[in-house]
Formats: C-alpha cells, structure tokens, sequence
C-alpha cells in the first residue's frame, strides 16, 4: 500500500537536528519494511494557527514549524507499527497520513505556465432569449414622465434652498 506522512518539526531544531530527526522518521518507516518513493525536506512555514505542543511536561506555543512530507510503500500490517514509532518523536510536532497513488500528483508550476491564458474546459452553450419591450399598464408612470417629475422636483429644491440662503444671509448682515 502506497502511503503519505505529511509532517510538522519544531521550529527551535537546529538544521542538524532536523536533518537527524527527519532521518529518525525514514528509519522508522524502512525498518516496518517499507520503501521510500519519494520526499520533500522540511521548510520553515508560518501556521493558519497557533500549535501547542508539550514537551517535557512544559506547554509552548508554536506559530511556525518546519513542514515536509514522504511517501512510501508499507505493507498495511506495519502501518501501526509505524504509527506507535512515530509518536515517540517528541520533535514531531502533529502529522498526518495518508492512503495515495505512487504517481505523483501535485500539478508542477511549469503545467500552470503552459495552461495560462488558454481555456481548459469548455463552456456550456449559452442560451439567449430576445429582449420583450417592456409592457406599461395603465396607470404606471412611463420612464420619460418619471424623469419629468423628478427634474420639477430637483428644480424646486434648488429653489427653496437658494431662497433659505439669502434670508440667512440677510439675517446675519442685519
């Protein structure tokens, strides 16, 4: 069975340590019998959110940690075995595995560089209907007459506040 081990390794571990802890993880794996396919070395991250993680019966917080991840074939029997090894890496922040293909399939930037600008599906066809006249009943207003009144009524409230300003201004120069 092929299977993925996504993992998170404290970010205080110095590059040596880290390359030992990650080394800890492949025995782990390798020595249940399985064969690694592939890997990716860890890198630091910043977290969607904050971990706490206790180690020697002290709680810490942990807003980025050193994300990587390997796939390998393990004979399923062994899988718990590796599981109940894996937990006692106390470097090992969380981790998370997965039952996968050995192909591989994460889309390389080079395949979104070829598809830029090009349309990869297909649009349905679209369906146009013939714009209706619109139908106006009697006793609804049409748009022009509409227009009309509120032009009247824009010219009348300039008016009125044109008439307010000078009896202010002439209140205030008496």
């Amino acid at each position: 069975m092929i299977y993925e081990t996504t993992f998170l390794f404290l970010p205080t571990l110095s590059s040596e340590d880290l390359a030992v802890q990650v080394g800890k993880l492949k025995e782990i794996i390798t020595s249940n019998g399985g064969e690694i396919i592939s890997d990716e070395y860890p890198q630091m991250v910043s977290l969607a959110y904050t971990l706490r993680h206790r180690l020697e019966n002290k709680y810490t917080n942990y807003d980025t940690a050193n994300l990587g991840w390997v796939k390998y074939n393990l004979d399923p029997e062994a899988a718990p075995k590796v599981k109940k090894q894996a937990d006692l890496i106390k470097s090992l922040l969380r981790y998370l595995t997965l039952k996968t293909v050995s192909e591989n399939t994460m889309i390389s930037k080079n395949v979104f560089a070829m598809l830029q600008g090009k349309e990869i599906f297909a649009a349905a066809p679209k369906e146009y209907k013939k714009p209706v006249a619109p139908v106006v009943e009697e006793g609804e207003m049409v748009k022009e007459e509409v227009d009309e009144e509120l032009d009247k009524m824009l010219d009348d409230s300039e008016e009125v506040a044109e008439d307010e300003a000078k009896e202010t201004k002439e209140e205030s120069g008496s």
